[in-house]
């Protein structure tokens, strides 16, 4: 393995359980859990968000909407993504308890 794909995993690859990046979300949510206790029982919208991060989080909200420039599929019914612009939000999105964004 070449040195630069080495340190790539080591940093931030988000399929190494042990990257940086992997080991920094994970303290992030940990943080967001202590902030939003009620969030298994809120509508999320996400900026920029990605279906796989809220799949594999231990607690889920009630609904996340995912506004993302990137089309993505969504299989699960407490998710929705749409193909937006966060600068530039369709005004009939509904009605959020926490709008989150990731980066």
């Amino acid at each position: 393995m070449s040195v630069t794909r080495h340190l790539t995993r080591r940093l931030v690859d988000t399929d190494a359980g042990n990257s940086l990046s992997t080991r920094m979300r994970e303290r992030r949510w940990k943080w967001f859990l202590e902030e939003f206790p009620q969030i298994a029982e809120m509508r999320v919208l996400d900026i920029g968000g990605e279906a796989r991060f809220w799949k594999h989080r231990d607690v889920k909200p009630a609904h996340v909407t995912m506004v993302n420039i990137a089309e993505q599929e969504v299989d699960v019914p407490w998710m929705e993504a749409v193909v937006g612009d966060g600068c530039d939000l369709p005004l009939d999105l509904g009605r959020f308890d926490l709008v989150f964004s990731p980066t």
